[in-house]
């Protein structure tokens, strides 16, 4: 993935996955900047956003993990994960 990225920094698929990687490898830093990356290359998919929030509540960010499950919920209203963040950190409003 990485050097997919290295060929065309605008793969944003290939952003997303090594961030999910990451993620899952408990890299939480490099994960989050692999999301925003991949968020920023893509603005309209909503997963990036969705991803970065649940690395942000991981990372115990509150306020960001809120600001990327609103984004998402901005791409797509119906989006539950991020609705279910919102609600959590809103306490439940």
């Amino acid at each position: 993935l990485r050097l997919a990225l290295q060929r065309d920094p605008d793969f944003h698929r290939a952003a997303y996955n090594l961030g999910l990687l990451l993620a899952g490898a408990q890299r939480l830093d490099e994960a989050a900047v692999m999301l925003a990356t991949a968020e920023k290359t893509a603005p309209r998919e909503a997963e990036y956003p969705y991803a970065l929030a649940t690395v942000k509540l991981r990372q115990r960010d509150r306020a960001g993990a809120f600001a990327a499950a609103q984004r998402t919920l901005a791409i797509d209203p119906t989006h539950a994960g991020a609705r279910q963040i919102v609600r959590a950190l809103t306490g439940g409003q």
